[in-house]
């Protein structure tokens, strides 16, 4: 079940089963493929099981694949290439296979947008028209003055002797005002928090954050790497070997926040973390 008729596995379960049958066949065990590999014994089992939906990227997933088959002396291409058609299945199974791309509106036929002009040509003219007569009416009313010969006054503004005339205050040097040094508590504003990944010595870890802005991230990172995240508000991280690495944010360090090749669901914030159910992880050494 789950196989063709050449018995190549097509879904996530009967490629576990394969991975398994490969595996016991060569004499090897999860241990031993951990050792060889650095590959969380988690993925191993979740790979093996067919629960591709807790594994990580398909990526980093295909990875482990080929390196799963060096170790129990399988082709890694033929082996990659099975893992392909049961990922496919997969996708489709969950539903997450890519959306189909809505065809474009047509654009509105000539009539529809010459009607649609109508109102701003109808707008002008009756601008135009109430420009036309104010210039008609100020030229008629110059051409009655010169008739009459009135000229037009100039008004004419004096100062009375009487009334002092105010200076207006000097200019104030630079020099003179006194500039505010910013405090601690300035510079603690504008300063970004952030969280610090470490992975800890014979480890590997693939991480995956998404900021509070929707954009999503990820690295595959080996022993002794490091990555610094932005934590302005909420960032939504999860770890595929929760028991490899160090992870500090608000101050405090949590080493190992799940178990050696768990994959761990977390929720960053600028004091601290916490697990998508709201439970607050203990910072320890």
């Amino acid at each position: 079940m789950g196989r063709d008729e050449a018995g190549i596995p097509r879904t996530p379960e009967a490629f576990g089963a394969e991975l398994r049958r490969l595996r016991e066949n060569a004499g090897v065990s999860l241990e031993d493929i951990v050792a060889e590999t650095k590959i969380g014994i988690g993925v191993l089992r979740d790979l093996e099981a067919g629960r591709f939906s807790r594994l990580p990227e398909r990526v980093f997933t295909r990875n482990f694949v080929r390196q799963f088959s060096e170790v129990v002396g399988f082709p890694p291409d033929t082996l990659a290439a099975w893992f392909d058609v049961a990922w496919e299945a997969h996708t489709l199974r969950s539903g997450s296979h890519p959306a189909i791309a809505l065809a474009e509106t047509p654009e509105p036929r000539l009539g529809r947008r010459l009607w649609s002009w109508i109102p701003v040509a109808i707008g002008i003219i009756v601008l135009l028209g109430v420009l036309l007569a104010l210039v008609v009416r100020h030229h008629g009313q110059e051409e009655g003055d010169a008739r009459h010969g009135a000229v037009p006054s100039l008004p004419v503004t004096s100062t009375p002797r009487s009334t002092p005339l105010k200076s207006s205050p000097p200019p104030i040097s630079p020099s003179a005002v006194p500039l505010r040094e910013s405090s601690d508590v300035d510079r603690e504003d504008v300063r970004t928090a952030a969280a610090t990944i470490r992975v800890l010595p014979g480890n590997e870890c693939w991480i995956r954050w998404r900021d509070e802005h929707g954009m999503l991230s990820q690295r595959l990172l080996t022993a002794g790497e490091s990555v610094e995240i932005p934590v302005e508000h909420l960032v939504q991280l999860t770890l595929g070997n929760g028991g490899g690495v160090v992870l500090t944010v608000g101050g405090k360090v949590y080493r190992a926040p799940g178990r050696p090749g768990e994959v761990v669901h977390l929720e960053l914030h600028p004091d601290g973390m916490t697990r998508p159910e709201n439970r607050m992880v203990e910072a320890g050494g």
